[in-house]
């Protein structure tokens, strides 16, 4: 049987290494926010999907200079929806036109279409648009379309 002391000891040892792995873990998540500005809650980048594995995701690619798209996967510039989220949201009510196992191209008229959708939506999939909406305004900086490939 152990003593009291012992088991307050090690509670407060176990409270502590916890403790200071959260805000450690805090720490990092901020600081890489500020610098990076990599603070997304829905979508994940290449690297991320590297570490982390699966092919469950649905790509977010930007535009191709190219008339006709050309298949590429998994490019480091590109974004990363799970499919998970995917079909939470059910992104299918959104995106016009949505291909769940192909390519969907979307211009800026149907960015458009899909903003009003996802406002008239559930929180989260408003969410999910409004998480994606600096990429995309980045996106028509250089290109007429982005690419969302599915499964």
């Amino acid at each position: 049987m152990m003593k009291s002391g012992i088991s307050f000891q090690m509670i407060d040892f176990f409270n502590r290494v916890w403790y200071n792995t959260d805000i450690e873990k805090l720490l990092v998540f901020l600081i890489k926010s500020l610098f990076t500005g990599d603070n997304m809650s829905f979508f994940i980048t290449e690297s991320q999907r590297k570490q982390r594995g699966g092919t469950c995701y649905f790509e977010f690619q930007k535009g191709q200079r190219r008339k006709k798209y050309k298949e590429v996967f998994w490019r480091e510039d590109s974004l990363l929806l799970h499919m998970d989220i995917v079909d939470e949201v059910a992104l299918y009510r959104i995106i016009p036109d949505f291909n769940y196992y192909g390519i969907t191209i979307i211009d800026e008229e149907k960015w458009n279409i899909i903003q009003n959708n996802a406002k008239n939506e559930s929180g989260k999939a408003a969410e999910v648009i409004d998480e994606l909406r600096s990429w995309v305004e980045g996106n028509y900086k250089e290109y007429d379309y982005f690419v969302i490939l599915g499964i």
